[in-house]
């Protein structure tokens, strides 16, 4: 036999599988039963029907389902009337799921860890949204990925086509991601996503390491025209009938065509009993071709073939660009059987293949069927366990956070908001650290964590979480941080962790507990040593409560406010649980305040450093500061209560005597009022690093009126307390002054005390006195004025008045140099972008009776989008 063994294969033998007879009643029970490919574990799901809704679909009897269970976000369309009127859609194309939020969105697909899946997203664009955004000139486009690999381009550029796309993949965790990624080019939509099991034996190129994805699947000779899959295909394959032409006939039977044992395909009957051969009996060839698919460039072809003819002789060679590709070659009578690549063939202009019958054949040349297939190179995705336990834990707590889909480490621009990831070049990805504060999660510490084996730092303060301390949690032998303040934990700290605590190897942070020596639990546990978390009785709390109030209200009639009662400190000082430092440790850790970073009402701001290296801003109060005591215990105790990423974090105080200071984590590159005007050699921000940095500070206002238990308002927005880190982190700082709607430490002329900083004052406050959210609301649009002008809020060139003013004069032009940043007039931004900017900005400075302000979530979502022009442009 002549063959080119190093490029292809072939399966042999003519043993029937022992279990095809039984695989063909399950297969007709299931034909005839409503669920059945509920009970074949398949997972089909309708995007875009209403919650919890599913249907059998009438052609092939497989249950499809809501896919609200797979995915938290997204919006739910219908094609446009016209689009399903013109065409004959199956229920799944009906409706879609579009995300215009968010660059990735992933469904998650329950699947067994090492199994491998046919996986298919479909796409029907039908105009759901009204606005024609397909064509062959402008497609609608995105991309999609399997788990942290991109498996193709959609490229929409006919509303009334159907797109699908399929892969064979091998799962890597409990838990397939299909996601859809924003490039720019359109807002991402998928019709219906399909999951599919199949045997670990079929498609062996398929594997830990390389997934396949469908180039095209067709099947030579239907006689019906209509493409095959379930029932007739058990594994829910779609064989596409490829169209007639005048150079081929259809050959066919009603025998069953067996699969051989071991089959690498296991093709269905159904296609296999039907062929193309030459249309004269006495051509001696085949020929058929593909071009080259864009987007791939190596390919696996599987060439099908049974003899359908009894007691003929067919013998044909087999070549490709005219070089022989396998052969001589004699397809098996009712036998499926398939030639294919071993080893991807190379890329090439096209494919041309050639069947040729040899001078030992009575007939011509057939082929029932072809499969090409790109490799797709599988990526390092996180540690199985890890993605199990983190996807546990996100269920358990109904975790919501924008960033919490697909995998929770790779690619790193997608990684989960708080969560850190160590990467090493051998090691898949693994989670070590996790901070959830401020959450609202609720319910008891989730077992889940403690299959986070390599967590070094556990945050989840400020929850509401009750009950006990999981003994789990201690052994966990890298965990050297863990932060439960500000829940109702109960019960004992368990012994493990105790000991973990006394040998200096983790820190515990939580409230405050009777005494450090283990007590005994029971005595049915007497060798079980534990420490109790106090609990305080609610009637003592709300007694000692009313005696301060009463205290206060008579002590505010006859001193002044700094004057605060020991007792009064200590309730607040309670709930400060962070480092206590003295005045001398502070004076060490500037080092005598050598360098001074700041100046504030409060005081001056310092450059320090802790024994550990760790760089600290450290605000010392003047002896002149108007702030109280009782004011400096409140920002502390704010500070100590608020968690967020885009909020400035506090490492620790000072009260020694007369000494007040607070410590916090330094941002190294100052504050945006520097980095837009302060610094003279500086080559400036860019249009790309500026709305980076109000989205940021945009989300951190946002959670301070929404995220929090009660909300917040600032009261003093400006650009010198957005703050920046090196790699342009932003955090708001001096929020721990604001004011908080019922706040137990509040007085009658609190509110009237936030007056903020001029330029940046809403003149609406100015004259009620009304303190809300549109004041912060106001001051940030003030900042974004400054971000595309560059101007202080207050310019003081005569005549030109407050940046508000001063803008809206000069975008009347029509001309963005004639009010864009110098430093930005070399053309580098999308105009667009600049435009929705401006536009937003203006929104929140609207001060004219009836005039709607927009809320900070509004804001974050319009920067959002201005983002993504900014990003389309640059791609």
């Amino acid at each position: 036999m002549n063959t080119e063994s190093t490029t292809e294969f072939r399966i042999h033998g003519r043993k029937a599988n022992s279990g095809e007879e039984d695989d063909k009643q399950i297969v007709l029970l299931c034909a005839s039963v409503r669920f059945c490919s509920h009970a074949l574990r398949f997972i089909s799901i309708d995007c875009g029907i209403s919650s919890n809704h599913s249907y059998s679909d009438p052609t092939t009897q497989i249950l499809y389902v809501s896919d609200d269970r797979f995915i938290d976000r997204g919006t739910d369309y219908n094609v446009s009337a016209t689009h399903v009127n013109s065409l004959r859609l199956s229920a799944q194309l009906l409706n879609l799921r579009s995300f215009p939020d968010d660059e990735r969105n992933c469904y998650s697909l329950p699947a067994s860890q090492h199994a491998k899946y046919l996986v298919r997203a479909i796409f029907y664009y039908g105009n759901y949204d009204g606005r024609n955004s397909a064509s062959v000139a402008s497609p609608l486009s995105f991309d999609l990925q399997l788990e942290v690999n991109h498996w193709r381009t959609v490229n929409v550029t006919n509303a009334s086509e159907v797109y699908s796309h399929e892969v064979i993949t091998v799962a890597a965790a409990s838990v397939v991601s299909a996601c859809l990624i924003n490039t720019g080019q359109g807002t991402p939509f998928v019709s219906a996503i399909e999951l599919r099991p199949l045997k670990s034996s079929i498609y062996s190129f398929a594997n830990v390491s390389q997934s396949l994805v469908l180039c095209f699947r067709s099947n030579y000779g239907s006689l019906d025209n209509e493409a095959v899959r379930y029932p007739k295909d058990k594994y829910d394959r779609i064989w596409q009938p490829t169209p007639p032409d005048p150079r081929w006939r259809n050959i066919s039977t009603n025998f069953t065509v067996e699969n051989f044992e071991q089959d690498e395909f296991e093709a269905p009957t159904a296609v296999m009993q039907t062929a193309f051969t030459p249309a004269r009996f006495f051509d001696r060839e085949m020929r058929f071709s593909w071009d080259y698919l864009e987007g791939t460039n190596k390919f696996f072809a599987n060439l099908h073939f049974a003899e359908l003819a009894i007691n003929r002789s067919r013998q044909f060679n087999i070549f490709m660009n005219g070089e022989l590709w396998y052969g001589p070659y004699e397809p098996p009578y009712l036998m499926s059987d398939a030639v294919y690549s071993v080893f991807p063939m190379e890329d090439q202009a096209s494919y041309n293949f050639r069947l040729t019958a040899t001078g030992n054949s009575s007939l011509p040349p057939l082929i029932n069927a072809v499969e090409v297939y790109s490799p797709m190179q599988i990526e390092d995705t996180t540690n199985a366990n890890d993605v199990d336990a983190i996807t546990a834990i996100k269920v358990e707590y109904q975790v919501k956070r924008g960033s919490w889909t697909g995998d929770p480490c790779v690619p790193r621009r997608y990684a989960w908001d708080g969560l850190t990831c160590s990467h090493h070049t051998l090691d898949p990805p693994r989670i070590t650290s996790i901070n959830l504060s401020s959450s609202r999660l609720a319910g008891g510490i989730s077992t889940s964590f403690a299959s986070l084996s390599e967590i070094r730092s556990l945050d989840l303060s400020f929850n509401n979480l009750t009950g006990v301390i999981p003994d789990s949690l201690g052994n966990l032998t890298l965990l050297t941080f863990l932060d439960l303040r500000g829940n109702n934990i109960t019960g004992a700290v368990p012994v493990s962790i105790l000991q973990k605590m006394n040998n200096g190897t983790l820190t515990l942070l939580f409230d405050s507990y009777t005494n450090s020596e283990p007590v005994e639990a029971s005595d049915k546990n007497k060798n079980t040593n534990v420490i109790l978390i106090s609990t305080v009785s609610p009637a003592v709390v709300i007694l000692l409560l009313l005696v301060l109030t009463l205290k206060h209200q008579c002590c505010r009639r006859i001193e002044d406010l700094a004057a605060v009662s020991a007792e009064e400190s200590a309730v607040i000082q309670m709930q400060v649980d962070v480092h206590l430092f003295t005045y001398a440790q502070i004076v060490k850790i500037t080092n005598n305040f050598v360098r001074s970073i700041g100046k504030g009402g409060f005081g001056i701001i310092y450059h320090g450093e802790l024994e550990d290296g760790t760089q600290v801003a450290i605000k010392l109060q003047s002896q002149l500061s108007p702030q109280s005591d009782r004011e400096f215990l409140a920002e502390a105790r704010n500070l100590t209560r608020i968690h967020h990423k885009n909020l400035v974090s506090l490492v620790g105080y000072c009260k020694d005597g007369s000494y007040l200071a607070l410590v916090y984590e330094y941002m190294p590159l100052g504050s945006l009022q520097e980095n837009l005007r302060g610094k003279a050699h500086s080559p400036g921000l860019t249009w790309a690093e500026r709305l980076h940095i109000a989205h940021q500070a945009a989300q951190g206002l946002d959670y301070l009126h929404r995220g929090c238990e009660k909300p917040i308002i600032h009261g003093d927005v400006k650009s010198s307390n957005i703050l920046l880190g090196e790699s342009l982190e932003t955090k708001i700082a001096d929020f721990g002054l604001s004011k908080t709607f019922c706040n137990e430490y509040d007085t009658d002329g609190f509110a009237s005390k936030v007056v903020g900083t001029p330029g940046y004052i809403d003149p609406l406050y100015q004259s009620s006195l009304r303190l809300d959210e549109k004041i912060d609301v106001y001051s940030f649009g003030v900042v974004l004025q400054e971000l595309v002008t560059g101007q202080p809020p207050v310019i003081p060139d005569p005549g030109r008045g407050h940046i508000s003013k001063w803008l809206s004069e000069r975008i009347l032009t029509g001309k963005i140099d004639d009010f864009i940043d110098e430093k930005l007039q070399n053309g580098d931004y999308e105009p667009n972008s600049v435009w929705k900017v401006v536009d937003l900005a203006m929104r929140c400075t609207a001060s004219s009776p009836g005039s709607r302000r927009p809320e900070m979530a509004e804001i974050v979502d319009q920067l959002q989008e201005s983002i993504e022009l900014e990003r389309g442009e640059r791609d």
